[in-house]
This record gives C-alpha cells, structure tokens and sequence, in this order.
C-alpha cells in the first residue's frame, strides 16, 4: 500500500513538471542555466577569497605540488562541472542530463566523503550547502528527464558515480 501511495505521488510530481509546454519549459532551462552560470561564477570568486591561488614566480619545480594544491583543483573542478553544465543547459545540448547527473554525483560525494572525514573539503560551508542543493536539483532533473532531454540508462548512471567518486578522491590515491 505505501509503494502504490508514494508511486502516485511520485507521478503526480512528474504530471505537474511536464505539464508545461515545451515552449515555456526551454524559456525555463535557459533561465535555470543563466541562474547556474552566474551562481558558479559566484563560487569560483568565493573559492579565490578563502584561498591563495595564486602561483607565485617561484614555482618552478613540480616538488612544489602537494596534496592541498591537488586538492584546490579537485574543488576547482567541480565547480567548473557546474559551468559547464550550466552552459550546456543554456543552450539546450540533448546530451546535457549526463552532466547534470555527473556533477550531481560529484558535488555530493565531496560532500559525503568529507563528512566521513575520508578527504577534507576546500569549499566554505555557504559553498557546501549551494553545491548540495544543486547537485539535489541537477540530480532530480537529470532521472526524471525533466528538460525531456536524451535519458539516462542504469550503466551510464553507474559509471557517472563512479566516474565523481574518482574525481572526488584523487588527492587520496
């Protein structure tokens, strides 16, 4: 009895995204990729504000990279994932829910390994908690379809968790 109540409101929920028309449902992904470019522009001046990341004229050996500048861009990167999807989903790439899923995955391992003290996250707690409600989002619109873009098949959802996994933790291999 609770599968078939949470099942009907689980297709009430999809009903009432699609139930837009394809018209004001493309206005509303190019909105939701402007929004999302300008709030990953507005972590990556966050990220340089609570670090150095500037590379000084001394740098001249590769003895100089160690764990924490690995780590720098790690976070880096998954904050340019996050424009990069933004950007592909402002301009309607069919392939775009495999990179909303990705980074989904992504933001949320970051999140969950640090919280299992695995790997020490670089981002601040302001930081944290926007790449968590955007990877919660990316990741809802990219397994419900709801930019009814090219859909996700089980192997290709497999190897995007494990795909972030790798990219959350390569300052620990």
């Amino acid at each position: 009895m609770g599968f078939l109540i949470g099942n009907g409101l689980a297709k009430e929920i999809i009903f009432f995204l699609h139930r837009f028309k394809d018209k004001e449902m493309k206005k509303k992904q190019k909105l939701i990729g402007l929004l999302f470019i300008i709030i990953s522009i507005l972590l990556i001046i966050d990220f340089h504000l609570s670090h150095n990341l500037f590379i000084s004229e001394n740098f001249q050996s590769l003895h100089h990279i160690n764990g924490d500048f690995i780590m720098n861009l790690v976070a880096l990167s998954i904050i340019a994932l996050l424009l990069i999807t933004s950007i592909s989903l402002l301009f309607n790439y069919q392939k775009t829910n495999f990179l909303l899923a990705l980074f989904g995955f992504t933001a949320l391992e970051e999140f969950i390994f640090s919280v299992l003290d695995l790997k020490i996250t670089q981002f601040t707690t302001v930081s944290i908690v926007i790449l968590i409600i955007s990877s919660v989002m990316f990741l809802y619109a990219s397994f419900f379809n709801v930019f009814k873009l090219k859909k996700l098949t089980f192997g290709r959802t497999i190897s995007e968790a494990v795909f972030g996994a790798f990219i959350t933790l390569i300052p620990l291999l």
